[in-house]
């Protein structure tokens, strides 16, 4: 089992990207930016703050995605250069790996690696830390969950899979989704998930819409758990979240480019932040 420090020992790195928040898109900018209705105005918005190298790269989409993310990379190496925390870099590895699907950057590159192997690594992983990052894989898995009950209903599966060390049990979604979202058990009323359900009831149609619309408003739940850690002083937990923070508004600035880039409709980028 891996031992975390105390939180007073990440005391001076917590102070250090403490002060470096200000890099981060203000609230103002990020309207901005899901209001942008053509790709030189949106990178007008991003061209003078953290990702302003990233412009040169807007003709080619693999190498824009690069650009952005070696931003999160510099910064993540500033920390290893301050404190050696094998937890924080294992943590967040798995996290950019399982959550953003960055299989070239995997903690364990074996191309035999399936995906529930590595949940319940990342699982177990959290169980280990705090109740934040508890908290954290608990509603990870729940997103999962909802997605396969979803893909498994449009494509009239009989049996989804289903992962465990979820807020959400297996019998309580089956309910929810034999009734069309019209019965919510009481799992699902104290969680965060729901306004989501409140909002699809009656679920007329289970179709790609449907899991498009959840995996935005599973933003908005991740950016609702990172609230908290990101207030505090110092400690494993702030380190976390403000690298979780990080990579969720690489995300958000990403989709809106391919948004402009191809011309997507804008009702698929609806978000909170």
């Amino acid at each position: 089992m891996m031992k975390l420090r105390k939180k007073e020992q990440h005391g001076f790195l917590s102070g250090f990207f403490k002060a470096r928040e200000y890099l981060f898109l203000s609230p103002d900018t990020q309207s901005l930016i899901v209001q942008a209705e053509t790709l030189d105005q949106w990178s007008g918005y991003i061209a003078n703050g953290r990702y302003a190298k990233t412009i040169a790269k807007l003709n080619d989409p693999k190498a824009f995605e690069s650009a952005l993310w070696e931003t999160y990379f510099n910064e993540l190496k500033q920390a290893r250069n301050q404190i050696d925390e094998p937890y924080l870099t294992k943590y967040l590895t798995y996290f950019h790996s399982i959550i953003f699907s960055q299989k070239e950057i995997a903690f364990d590159l074996r191309a035999e690696k399936i995906f529930e192997e590595r949940l319940a690594q990342w699982v177990d992983l959290s169980l280990q830390g705090t109740n934040f990052t508890k908290k954290l894989s608990s509603y990870a898995v729940d997103h999962f969950n909802l997605a396969e009950f979803i893909r498994s209903q449009f494509h009239q599966d009989t049996m989804p899979p289903y992962y465990a060390h979820g807020n959400l049990p297996k019998s309580s979604l089956k309910v929810l989704f034999d009734s069309q979202f019209q019965h919510i058990p009481k799992d699902i009323i104290f969680s965060l998930w729901h306004p989501f359900v409140e909002k699809e009831k009656p679920a007329k149609k289970i179709n790609f819409d449907l899991i498009l619309r959840l995996e935005y408003f599973w933003l908005d739940v991740m950016w609702n758990i990172f609230e908290e850690p990101l207030k505090e002083p110092y400690g494993i937990d702030y380190l976390l979240a403000y690298f979780l923070r990080f990579m969720l508004e690489i995300e958000n600035v990403k989709r809106h480019y391919f948004r402009l880039k191809y011309g997507l409709p804008v009702y698929w980028m609806k978000e909170r932040h």
